[in-house]
This record gives C-alpha cells, structure tokens and sequence, in this order.
C-alpha cells in the first residue's frame, strides 16, 4: 500500500513542480487516472493535471469555471480524443492490431478513432480504455 501513495505523491510534487501557480491554490486533490489527477482550487473549482503531457484541463462549463469550454464541435472532440488516444497508445507502446484484439472493435473502426474519422460511442469508448487498461476519462476531452 506504501507504494501507491508514494506514487501518487510523486505525481502530486510533479504537478506543483510544473504548475506552481496552481498548485499553491490547491486545497484538494485525488487520483483520477492511471497517470492523472483532479484538483480542486481555492476558487471552487476542478482541474485535471495529466502527467503524460503534461498538461492541465478545466473541468466543468464556463458557468463553473471561467476558463472551461462550453462546447466544442464533434469535429474538434474527435481530433483531441484521437490525440489522446495516440498518446496512451504510445506510451503502453500498444499497436492498432493489438488495440483492436484487446477491444474486440475491429481495425476499420481503431484506425477511424485515430484519425477523428469517426467518433466512438460510449461503448466503444469504454471497451478501449479496458483493452489499454485506463479510465474512459483518460480518453476524453475536458
């Protein structure tokens, strides 16, 4: 157990290392991901920092938070969600052959999803992030 709050630690200290700004704002923080975390601001609201980035990502709408988008087009959402993808591939060094195989979603459709030729549903999306072992969350765009 000691060493998973290590980990979690470490990833927390890298997080005040890149965003000092925020992270001396930070009152709460958890894990959200297999290489993330949520935190919440002094102001009330909630961030996603991704170490693979790495990257920060308001949570919420504008209305929540300032600096959120309130919508993106489909064609926008398909574009960061095959970066992610192509990042989490990456970085478990996983083919589209063996994404597929793992997912039971045929190559046609992985390599679509790469390419933001096609948008998943929320099925897919969840038989993905199985096959590469992360959350869904860790797919989508904030």
């Amino acid at each position: 157990m000691k060493k998973g709050i290590d980990y979690w630690e470490s990833m927390f200290d890298y997080y005040a290392r890149v965003y000092p700004q925020y992270a001396e704002r930070t009152i709460n923080w958890f894990p959200s991901g297999e290489m993330e975390i949520t935190v919440r601001l002094d102001d009330r609201t909630f961030w996603v920092f991704d170490m693979m980035g790495p990257t920060i990502k308001p949570l919420g709408n504008k209305e929540l938070n300032p600096e959120a988008e309130d919508e993106i087009s489909e064609e926008e959402y398909r574009i960061r969600l095959s970066r992610n993808l192509r990042i989490k591939m990456y970085h478990t060094t996983i083919s589209q052959d063996t994404l597929s195989k793992r997912s039971g979603i045929s190559a046609v459709t992985i390599n679509k999803y790469m390419n933001a030729k096609a948008t998943p549903s929320a099925y897919n999306l969840e038989r993905i992030a199985r096959a590469l072992q992360c959350s869904a969350t860790e797919l989508l765009v904030y």
